[in-house]
């Protein structure tokens, strides 16, 4: 390791984007938090169930020809 002089890397655009970004993910997940904080826990047991009919048949009357 060298010894010699080297500068202070500078606070730079790309410094405060990350800093603003940083903020918003920690915005965002106290607002995530605060949204789902009313809903408890265990109120949601497995997925919903979903049924869907069978497709109908179709018939095709006429058919393509060469």
């Amino acid at each position: 390791m060298s010894g010699g002089p080297h500068r202070k890397p500078q606070f730079n655009i790309y410094s405060t984007m990350l800093i603003i970004a940083f903020v918003a993910l920690i915005i965002a997940t106290v607002f995530a938090y605060l949204e789902t904080k009313d809903y408890g826990t265990n109120k949601i047991k497995g997925a919903p169930s979903v049924t869907m009919a069978a497709p109908a048949e179709l018939e095709y009357s006429h058919t393509l020809t060469a």
